[in-house]
């Protein structure tokens, strides 16, 4: 059905409609009318019909390819996460935080990155059975999570700590169904929010290669 309407661009509906191709229905047109068409259920496809798909590689994510001709018909393009240290440098330009809160955005951003570092390593791990249970029981924060955070702690910037803010946007115990994953993340989370900022801010200094003082 969905290989038909790539090539095509012709596919049954649910609610009995069909699909029709710009230039079949065209022809058809000379025949019928168009109120016609309509009452036979036929659709026309816009010329510029495209089919936008949303997916994941298989492997390394569980689950089954497509197949070589379904997926020849697409142009892949990955969207990769934004790097944590671009993604602090967008904050501070667009929120201009203050500096009581500095910290604990720093501290927010050193947590999410460490838990992709962390899923990283398990993602990397060997054996596919091992790399399927990790992808099935772990839910991960995005940049969009983070800015949410970022949000509530510019607005509310006495009532939470980093800890807390995290589990809002990151609730372990619904986020992860892996016991183990689960004790290994909270660790990681209680640990990071113990040390505050130091590693992103050597990130920074690093990719950066800054030599002097800066001002975040």
């Amino acid at each position: 059905v969905l290989n038909n309407l790539l090539e095509n661009r012709e596919m049954q509906l649910e609610d009995g409609r069909f699909l029709v191709a710009p230039h079949r229905f065209d022809e058809l047109s000379k025949k019928y009318s168009k109120r016609k068409l309509e009452n036979m259920g036929f659709l026309k496809v816009h010329p510029r019909f495209r089919v936008i798909a949303i997916g994941v590689p298989v492997p390394p994510f569980p689950g089954n390819p497509l197949d070589p001709p379904l997926r020849s018909r697409f142009q892949g393009r990955q969207i990769a996460r934004i790097d944590t240290v671009l993604l602090l440098e967008s904050i501070q330009v667009t929120f201009n935080p203050q500096e009581n809160i500095k910290d604990t955005i720093e501290g927010l951003l050193s947590a999410y990155e460490a838990i992709w570092q962390f899923a990283s390593l398990k993602f990397s791990s060997s054996g596919q059975d091992s790399k399927n249970a990790v992808f099935a029981s772990m839910v991960l924060p995005g940049e969009t999570a983070i800015i949410s955070a970022v949000e509530l702690v510019v607005q509310y910037p006495h009532i939470a700590t980093i800890t807390e803010i995290m589990n809002r946007i990151f609730p372990l115990e619904f986020c992860v169904q892996d016991s183990e994953i689960l004790n290994s993340l909270s660790n990681i989370l209680n640990t990071d929010a113990n040390e505050g900022n130091i590693p992103i801010v050597e990130r920074m200094i690093q990719s950066h290669n800054i030599g002097r003082d800066i001002c975040l």
